[in-house]
């Protein structure tokens, strides 16, 4: 049994890391192209527009938030930071949200 949750956990961490990878690529050439339509048209844009921009750009931070927390959860001992803010519908989030979930509060493999 202890065998297989080794094992178990091998699969999770290489799952969370080329996960992770796979997710942060695109991720990160989507950020980009937002910062450079920022600084090169954002005083051009009308206000709406520019709230469109920064949701995207927020959304952008929080993924990369997100994936960190996958690789941090899937490290020994790593703990799983939660944030479940999104501004755009602030009406429908909760006042706080959990901050962290530990490492003892995991499921056992």
């Amino acid at each position: 049994m202890v065998m297989e949750a080794g094992v178990a956990h091998r699969y999770r961490m290489a799952f969370a890391a080329v996960t992770s990878h796979d997710l942060a690529a695109p991720l990160t050439a989507i950020g980009g192209y937002l910062e450079l339509l920022d600084d090169l048209y954002g005083k051009e844009l009308e206000p709406q527009a520019r709230t469109w921009l920064g949701t995207a750009r927020a959304s952008v931070d929080r993924m990369h938030n997100m994936m960190r927390s996958l690789l941090s959860y899937a490290t020994p001992g790593g703990g799983l930071t939660v944030c479940c803010s999104l501004p755009q519908r602030a009406e429908t989030v909760p006042a706080q949200c959990p901050a962290a979930v530990s490492a003892d509060s995991r499921p056992k493999v």
